[in-house]
């Protein structure tokens, strides 16, 4: 596994390599976290396929989807009808700025996911 790819990763050409020699694999897969946490925006939402290739990311993301009754519970409520309406507006509010910075996140989990799988050189031995 010496060898190095065009975009500096090292190249792992079978499942049988990684099992004969565990601490190459190790590193393997730190190389291949360096590389997706600096090239990728909201690197973190690919952190499932460092361990499941064929892990479906966009529904991993959206198990994060905010929703206002999450944040009714978190400010410590137990239902809607407990909050106050000046703090069901300020509920609100957050609501929709999380709802913008998650829509944020699918457009660039699209971007990267188009990136990660088009882009040939990824993947090429």
């Amino acid at each position: 596994m010496k060898k190095r790819h065009d975009n500096g990763l090292p190249v792992l050409k079978t499942k049988s390599e990684a099992s004969q020699n565990p601490e190459q694999f190790a590193l393997f897969l730190e190389a291949v976290a360096t590389h997706v946490g600096t090239t990728f925006q909201e690197a973190a939402d690919l952190n499932p396929i460092l361990t499941d290739p064929f892990k479906d990311l966009m529904s991993s993301l959206l198990r994060a989807i905010p929703s206002k009754k999450n944040i009714i519970l978190e400010f410590g409520y137990d239902s809607e009808n407990d909050v106050e309406e000046d703090m069901l507006e300020s509920i609100t509010t957050l609501f929709e700025e999380n709802m913008k910075i998650f829509s944020q996140r699918q457009r660039t989990m699209r971007n990267n996911i188009n990136k990660l799988y088009v882009d040939p050189s990824f993947f090429q031995h």
